[in-house]
């Protein structure tokens, strides 16, 4: 009986290898495994988002990172590529999660605000926050004097 659980569970296990590597990526990053990524191999040191400066993250133009079983991340490390990609519009919004169309959505098609928004409506409600915050000092040499007045206020008491 033992012998029959031992064989269907190293079945499972190589046809899921064999499913992780016909999956294989696509772009340069570090090694990672199928249930728990690359997380083993970066550098964690300083705590989790210390793998921002690793070498295994920096020395390639893109980076493919896998954290666990489903999230895998593509990052841009060069500067020109990610202002060329950006500037797309296929490639400037984020389709919503389901909690967050729950949640932040006046319908589950209509987002609401700068955060979840896209295309014309985004640049509408971009331009009204920008104008407001500067009303308000927002970029202003006299903001952050008053904020290291308050600073250094705070930090004498």
């Amino acid at each position: 009986y033992l012998q029959m659980v031992l064989g269907i569970l190293l079945f499972l296990l190589g046809g899921l290898l064999l499913l992780y590597k016909s999956k294989a990526p696509k772009w340069p990053g570090p090694k990672s495994l199928p249930l728990i990524g690359c997380i083993p191999w970066i550098n964690q040191k300083k705590g989790f988002n210390d793998w921002v400066l690793d070498p295994e993250v920096t020395k390639h133009r893109v980076v493919q990172l896998q954290f666990g079983p489903i999230i895998n991340n593509l990052i841009i490390n060069d500067y020109s590529m990610a202002k060329d990609l950006f500037a797309k519009d296929e490639l400037s919004s984020r389709d919503p999660t389901e909690f967050i169309q729950l949640h932040r959505f006046e319908r589950r098609d209509v987002p609401v605000g700068v955060i979840f928004n896209s295309g014309s409506s985004w640049s509408t409600q971009r331009r009204f926050t920008l104008k407001s915050l500067r009303e308000f000092g927002f970029g202003r040499k006299s903001l952050e004097e008053t904020i290291n007045v308050e600073i250094d206020d705070v930090i004498d008491r």
